[in-house]
């Protein structure tokens, strides 16, 4: 082998092997990493994404995040509250999706104050409501204190 030729030929296993080794650079966005409603670990890149957090397997979806008691949307009739149950229980949403998550990574912290919902403390709406979302829907994120419904009175979901 001559000086410009790698100790790795090309498209050999242990190649492969090295590449997938290499740490694959992601563009973190510009207001930061978004926290998962279900885990709180800041994973999401945007609201209204559809992305799915590695960490607990639940797709992000503004419209359980409003209706955190909802059974409808992409996490398959599981309630964002089912599925923070969950999750503490089995590590997952749901107990078939542990093969799907993994731990978090050192820069996926918790949100800081995130905690799971309390149908006692916290105000969300009862009903689906034709009213539209809030401008911002970070504002949607019941344990921030700029959370849309802070000053209404708590319901029971």
């Amino acid at each position: 082998m001559n000086g410009s030729e790698s100790s790795q030929s090309s498209g050999s296993l242990s190649g492969i092997a090295a590449d997938l080794a290499e740490p694959i650079a992601v563009q973190v966005p510009a207001g930061g990493w978004l926290p998962c409603p279900c885990c709180g670990h800041q994973v999401f890149s945007e609201l209204w994404s559809d992305e799915i957090c590695d960490v607990c397997f639940w797709q992000e979806s503004p419209f359980q995040l409003r209706y955190p008691w909802a059974q409808v949307g992409p996490n398959g009739g599981l309630s964002l509250i089912e599925a923070q149950t969950n999750y503490q229980e089995f590590g997952a949403v749901e107990e078939r999706h542990r093969r799907h998550v993994r731990p978090p990574a050192g820069d996926e912290p918790v949100d800081p104050g995130w905690r799971p919902v309390d149908p006692s403390r916290d105000p969300f709406e009862q009903d689906v409501s034709s009213d539209p979302p809030p401008g911002d829907l970070a504002t949607l994120y019941w344990w921030r204190p700029d959370y849309w419904r802070r000053h209404e009175k708590p319901g029971v979901c």
